[in-house]
């Protein structure tokens, strides 16, 4: 959910993520800009930003280009399941994080891993078998850890059991 807030002269936006319909995980200031700044072609500021939350499609592995460490990876989003959907649809965005960012991916995550990237995105142009393609890319400019794979998550069983405890009357039974 992004709030906007406009007066005067400034604008600024607001993120909020929500895990649940009532806990918020993440309040961020996103931008505040002189809404009468023109840049240099004369128009007005303009926001290249995204926020996306969904599963790595395979394990990253870090590569080198010069001086620069980059890592690229595929993240699957999940769509909201619609009522007469059996299964939920998912997108697949490409992404590519570079030098530090690059090297934490690589470190700390692996396919099936739930990450919660911010970027901007990049178009590319380039031609291949004569016909002109663009393919578009989110560049990572913040990674936040969000979760555990699905199957490793534990299950903690927190059941009372009497018959496992020894009942304890006087002080001096107690072992420490």
């Amino acid at each position: 959910m992004i709030l906007h807030w406009a007066e005067a002269d400034f604008c600024c936006a607001f993120h909020k993520v929500l895990i649940a319909s009532e806990i918020i995980l993440d309040i961020r200031f996103i931008c505040v800009y002189n809404k009468n700044e023109l840049d240099t072609k004369g128009m007005k500021a303009m926001l290249n930003i995204v926020f996306l939350m969904g599963r790595l499609t395979s394990d990253p592995e870090i590569k080198t280009a010069e001086d620069s460490r980059f890592c690229k990876f595929n993240l699957a989003v999940q769509r909201p399941k619609r009522k007469n959907d059996k299964v939920a649809e998912a997108d697949f965005f490409n992404c590519i994080a570079w030098n530090r960012n690059a090297d934490v991916i690589c470190d700390w995550f692996k396919k099936g891993d739930l990450i919660t990237v911010v970027g901007t995105f990049r178009n590319h142009k380039y031609e291949k078998d004569g016909i002109n393609r663009v393919a578009t890319q989110v560049v990572i400019r913040e990674i936040h850890f969000t979760g555990n794979r699905k199957e490793d998550s534990i299950a903690y069983d927190f059941s009372y059991d009497p018959e496992e405890f020894e009942e304890i009357f006087a002080d001096e039974d107690v072992p420490f």
